[in-house]
């Protein structure tokens, strides 16, 4: 980076957008995937100063310009100025958008990203960002993860190289609809049961936090197992989870009932997203991959907490699974995740079904 470049610390910025649950920090902690910052800037060029450390999976980030993707990297260990925009017209607003592109990676203590600087030209300007339509909460699994939205179908090998966090549905059907986004979403992780039938792997207990399946020591000194706020207005709870229910559901060594387990899971957690979130319609989707014993148990609880709350504003909606919509590699993803094809249709299901409700 050039010395006479003019720095500003992430806190001082005014103008500016959070993407994702980050405590409040003087910087800006990245954990969740499409977690992010981003800025509208008069500038020729833009760095930002981020903090990347690991144990054994790398993180990886992708700069949006005016809402076009121009660039994706891991990041090494250690501080590190990286170039956002260059030789751009000073005179011209232009929007940047970096985000984490791969999600929390649990067991991993040392994984943190941390955005600590911005940095530009002598009179370059911060602008006021635009304004959204509305803002919505994303909560899921693999594929809200972006998994296998990188390399070849062949590809198996689990590795963050292959996540694509910023390419997903959930990004794609907010940025259809003009709104800003938070994104929960955690690979193997279900409503009850993870992918291996664990019942530690439920996303519902950590809804409260900003990322408590984070939990190594400067995991825990960042604020990731914070309480979450709550305090910016979510107009939208779309709910992904299913997937790995259906898988771990016939291998757990839960010995109670498990029918019901997921049931009243569902149950609660409606319960418990509807307490944080008394004005947002909340939608339960499934699909993309497609499942059987999952789908009548989380149905269950959706009707039977409907009925006990006469919540109206509770809904289902079934995505079309990546067995009918891929045809070729193109359309597919890697590690047998929907692919590119299947996250544009589901983006756009989801959009229109969110303007018919709203």
């Amino acid at each position: 980076m050039k010395e006479q470049l003019h720095t500003y610390d992430i806190k001082d910025i005014a103008h500016k957008r959070i993407y994702g649950r980050s405590p409040k920090k003087d910087s800006l902690i990245l954990f969740w995937a499409a977690s992010g910052l981003e800025i509208k800037v008069k500038s020729k060029e833009v760095w930002a100063l981020i903090e990347s450390d690991y144990d054994r999976s790398e993180s990886w980030i992708a700069v949006k310009i005016n809402g076009y993707r121009y660039s994706r990297q891991s990041l090494k260990k250690g501080r590190q100025w990286i170039c956002l925009m260059r030789n751009m017209n000073a005179h011209n607003e232009n929007t940047i958008l970096l985000q984490r592109d791969t999600q929390p990676m649990p067991g991993e203590d040392n994984n943190v990203v941390i955005i600590h600087k911005i940095a530009m030209p002598e009179g370059a300007q911060f602008c006021p960002v635009d304004n959204k339509d509305m803002h919505i909460e994303f909560i899921g699994d693999s594929i809200t993860s972006g998994e296998g939205l990188y390399g070849n179908p062949c590809e198996m090998d689990f590795i963050t190289q292959n996540f694509g966090g910023t390419k997903t549905y959930a990004v794609q059907a907010a940025e259809k609809l003009n709104a800003s986004y938070d994104v929960l979403s955690q690979c193997g992780w279900g409503v009850s049961f993870g992918w291996n039938g664990s019942t530690f792997m439920a996303m519902p207990p950590h809804y409260n936090n900003v990322c408590s399946l984070m939990e190594g020591r400067r995991q825990l000194e960042l604020g990731s197992i914070d309480a979450y706020d709550f305090s910016r207005k979510t107009d939208i709870v779309v709910i992904n989870l299913g997937t790995n229910d259906n898988g771990g559901y016939p291998q757990t060594s839960y010995t109670g009932n498990k029918d019901q387990k997921l049931v009243e899971d569902t149950y609660n957690f409606l319960k418990s997203i509807r307490c944080k979130n008394p004005d947002a319609k909340i939608i339960w989707t499934w699909g993309m991959i497609s499942i059987d014993i999952a789908p009548t148990l989380i149905q269950k609880g959706i009707d039977k907490y409907k009925t006990d709350s006469n919540d109206n504003e509770i809904y289902t909606l079934v995505l079309d699974s990546m067995e009918t919509i891929e045809k070729t590699d193109e359309d597919r993803g890697s590690r047998n995740h929907p692919g590119p094809a299947t996250h544009k249709a589901a983006a756009q299901k989801i959009a229109d079904f969110i303007m018919q409700i709203s």
